[in-house]
């Protein structure tokens, strides 16, 4: 599925973008989006359900996966 479709971003205004941009604010203030990527760094993926946020600022459930992109993976 396109992502515009559910977060509400064209790919040429989310593309570069901080990915915090999807969490609530209550979650950003704990510090979750970091703490994400400190997972999947170490432990190879990062899953969990929560409100993630949408362009129009209305909220939806979801699941996330993170992993690390293979780029960043290489020694």
């Amino acid at each position: 599925m396109e992502q515009g479709r559910i977060k509400g971003y064209a790919t040429d205004e989310i593309v570069g973008k901080d990915f915090s941009l999807f969490y609530t604010p209550e979650d950003k203030e704990v510090g979750l989006p970091r703490r994400a990527l400190g997972i999947a760094a170490e432990e190879g993926r990062f899953e969990a359900e929560g409100w993630r946020v949408r362009k129009d600022g209305s909220r939806f459930w979801a699941n996330v996966l993170s992993i690390p992109s293979a780029k960043r993976m290489a020694p």
